[in-house]
């Protein structure tokens, strides 16, 4: 009769309180919180679109899932500019190290290394590929000169006209010679000139920057052209020659006025005594074989007229004169270490699932419940039938 009663008691109590359990756990799920509101609030409006069939019922959640959808696509195309980034810094990273290979490779070849590899057509090619070599001439031996004492020049290597190691090097792919201008005070912001003496280089610079390199001739001695800080104050096209008093006055543009067809007189000497100019003799460029004067290749004083103005500074001496104001030309041949490898990022590794660890906890007690029974239980079991054999 007590449990009787007590059955009636709990069905009369259930009755009362499931309605409003009901209502709780209902608007509870009319009302969902946070990102999964919202998640639910697009999938409503979405389903609520096909089952419709109307644009209207989207048109509140469609800017959400646009934003969602732009989201994954900024990440996915970030992904793919860094290994696209990774790639490429790595692709340039192998061609660094491929060319400082070559580079040790051919700063280590002699001279005779150099003729065994490469023939002498090969150089000529680079020369006429690099600019240097120009229809100076009718004469092609003329022409590969200028180039070589070009390409010397450039190279703050001595014009001797001779393409020995240090010139053959130059002209190799991924040469190991690089020329070197230090310029601790410019003469001016804009272009302005040294002439080296030493090595018989006329460099045009603009600020402290190179513009461009000349060969020329200088004095016959060091002490005929001379040293220190200068400017050009006249500027002539096919200019006479008086003879510098030992030989015939030479009329202007003549094939055989040893002036060329510029002038460009320096302030030393009142710009009449002392200029750079073109030649009547090009075997001479390169050398030292003026009265002072200096010396250019005629298609090259013709171009250089053409950019240098009147007042531009220069400076004229040997090598440790343009030290001494603040100039210093010389090459380096590159020995450098291989370049480092750049590795790419690893791929980053997946998150872990959840469920995974859940199993891990689960599945040993599964495995625990469905394990077979005990050896000394069965042994029990076989003893009681041994027993009730022999009762029997």
């Amino acid at each position: 009769m007590k449990k009787f009663r007590l059955a009636i008691i709990i069905c009369v109590c259930v009755l009362l309180f499931l309605p409003a359990y009901a209502s709780a756990a209902v608007a509870e799920e009319d009302e969902p919180s946070g990102q999964y509101a919202e998640r639910e609030d697009v999938l409503t409006g979405y389903v609520g679109v096909t089952q419709a069939g109307g644009a209207d019922a989207l048109a509140p959640n469609e800017s959400f899932i646009y934003r969602y959808q732009d989201k994954v696509d900024e990440r996915a195309e970030y992904e793919e500019r860094k290994r696209q980034e990774a790639l490429e810094a790595k692709r340039i990273a192998d061609e660094e190290r491929r060319l400082n290979e070559m580079r040790q490779r051919v700063a280590s070849l002699t001279d005779d290394e150099l003729n065994e590899i490469y023939p002498q057509s090969f150089f000529v090619q680079r020369l006429k590929d690099l600019g240097f070599y120009k229809q100076d001439s009718s004469t092609e031996d003329l022409n590969y000169r200028n180039a070589v004492i070009r390409l010397q020049a450039a190279m703050n290597l001595r014009t001797d006209a001779t393409l020995g190691e240090l010139s053959k090097k130059s002209l190799v792919e991924s040469s190991p010679l690089i020329p070197i201008d230090e310029v601790s005070n410019p003469a001016s912001s804009g272009y302005w000139i040294t002439i080296n003496k030493t090595k018989n280089i006329l460099t045009v610079y603009r600020g402290s920057e190179v513009h461009h390199k000349y060969p020329v001739a200088t004095g016959a001695r060091p002490t005929l052209t001379p040293e220190g800080k200068f400017s050009f104050v006249t500027k002539s096209v096919n200019p006479a020659w008086g003879g510098g008093g030992y030989a015939n006055p030479v009329a202007g543009g003549s094939p055989s006025n040893p002036l060329g067809k510029r002038w460009l007189g320096l302030s030393v000497g009142g710009g009449g005594s002392y200029g750079v100019h073109g030649n009547a003799s090009p075997y001479s460029i390169g050398t030292f074989a003026s009265h002072g004067c200096v010396r250019m290749i005629n298609s090259d004083v013709e171009s250089m007229y053409d950019y240098i103005p009147v007042g531009t500074p220069v400076w004229i001496g040997t090598d440790d004169k343009l030290a001494s104001f603040g100039v210093k030309q010389y090459y380096h041949l590159v020995m450098p270490e291989p370049a480092a490898e750049v590795e790419l990022e690893p791929e980053p590794e997946p998150e872990p699932d959840p469920r995974e660890a859940e199993r891990a906890v689960i599945m040993p007690l599964v495995e625990l419940t469905a394990a077979p029974a005990p050896a000394d239980a069965a042994g029990g079991e076989e003893a009681a039938d041994a027993v009730s054999a022999a009762a029997a």
